[in-house]
């Protein structure tokens, strides 16, 4: 659905683009490929890079008319820019954050997108909006300024974390660095038209941070695209493997440990014999530091794998039982993405971290959560023993979180004045 009221033109602020990839550029890609087929062109002003991410979602925004990509200067080196981060590479980055990038590698990207912006602005072309995803938070204050120069045309910033997960002194109340970043970001938003978050958490945190913008505040979920599980059925699976890919900081380190304490407290026979962790990370977890019960349970449930691309993941997904996800409890504000993706690809989520809106609704339909808390876990693996062998599949009850769903919200807020 588009409307007769919109230009059907979004232009696009987004350091990274194809052909870089992680879960920061998921997001609008997607957006992109389904606005496309709305009719509506997406130009997108990126920083260039010369490389190609393993993990990349190219294929939904390459070779198509509606998708237009403006590559400028990235403002950092390209050199430690690259996939494969060895020591020079580590070393090179810690001294630029010391110096001229404290906030983020965009840090010297802002003259780069501002001017590619402004041509595109005063082109004659007209707008629906101009939209910042963020991370990088560095583009914000460039962002902000340009919109100044530009009234009549509406600016969005989009959050798909919020700057607090990115602080050095994260779990702090107080610094001198918080408190000088948190009033450039509320000078920020108070210059822009509307301001974009995932969750219900993240709009109400902001709404009690800068109450001021309050009134431009919307929500626009994450969600999983259809068209990225072919394969996927609703079909009862035998097995017992539940599939974690992504980083394993320290946090999650911790969550799973818990998982493992766990395992080896309830000592069910069911689990011992099929329940078992595979593991898709580049990391490989230290366990020196643990207790023998907890490398000797490792050892035993979990599989380490190496990263693999999205497709070869969504066929992994939709042979495998369970989708796990070790959320960490500093990070209530956002939900991880896979977890939408395995609801695409038909698995039962166990959910372990803070209690959210979203795996609120999850328990409601019957999938398995508890907190990181080895005491609240025990009694989800009794659960996951008894329903073994599953009975049913689950049904999609989360259609709302479809892309194509999520994509006509999104028309409808550039509709709304």
């Amino acid at each position: 659905m588009t409307s007769s009221k919109l230009h059907q033109r979004i232009l696009l602020v987004s350091y990274r683009w194809c052909p870089q990839g992680g879960v920061g550029t998921r997001r609008w890609s997607k957006f992109a490929k389904y606005l496309s087929r709305q009719g509506v062109t997406t130009e997108v002003v990126c920083a260039d890079y010369p490389f190609r991410d393993r993990v990349n979602w190219c294929a939904d925004v390459s070779g198509n008319d509606r998708i237009v990509r403006y590559p400028t200067p990235a403002g950092y080196p390209d050199y430690l820019r690259q996939p494969r981060r060895g020591i020079l590479v580590k070393i090179g980055s810690r001294v630029l954050q010391r110096t001229t990038h404290p906030i983020d590698t965009a840090q010297g990207w802002g003259r780069h997108f501002v001017r590619q912006c402004r041509q595109r602005l005063d082109s004659g072309t007209p707008f629906d909006a101009v939209i910042l995803t963020v991370p990088s938070f560095s583009a914000l204050m460039p962002f902000a300024e340009l919109a100044a120069d530009y009234p009549g045309v509406r600016f969005i910033v989009d959050y798909r974390d919020p700057w607090t997960y990115f602080f050095p002194d994260y779990g702090r109340t107080e610094s001198p660095e918080r408190e000088r970043y948190t009033a450039l970001e509320g000078e920020a938003l108070s210059r822009v038209d509307e301001v974009w978050f995932t969750t219900e958490e993240h709009r109400r945190d902001y709404s009690r941070r800068f109450p001021e913008s309050d009134l431009k505040f919307r929500v626009l979920p994450n969600g999983y695209d259809p068209e990225d599980f072919p394969d996927a059925t609703r079909l009862r699976r035998g097995n017992m493997i539940a599939v974690c890919p992504g980083t394993l900081i320290r946090e999650r380190m911790e969550t799973l440990a818990n998982l493992l304490r766990g395992l080896v407290q309830v000592d069910d026979p069911v689990l011992n014999q099929h329940f078992r962790i595979h593991l898709y990370t580049n990391e490989r977890p230290a366990l020196d530091d643990y207790e023998p019960g907890v490398r000797e349970a490792y050892a035993r449930f979990v599989r380490l794998h190496d990263v693999v691309s999205p497709p070869a993941m969504a066929r992994i997904l939709a042979e495998s039982r369970f989708g796990l996800v070790l959320h960490d409890a500093n990070y209530t504000q956002t939900v991880p993405i896979k977890l939408y993706d395995f609801l695409a690809a038909g698995c039962e989520v166990i959910y372990l971290g803070p209690p959210t809106e979203v795996s609120r609704l999850l328990e409601e339909k019957g999938h398995f959560c508890a907190t990181d808390a080895v005491d609240t876990m025990v009694p989800l693996l009794h659960r996951l023993a008894a329903r073994h062998p599953r009975t049913a599949a689950p049904a999609n009850e989360f259609p709302q979180y479809a892309i194509p769903e999520l994509t006509e919200r999104l028309l409808l807020l550039l509709t709304r004045q």
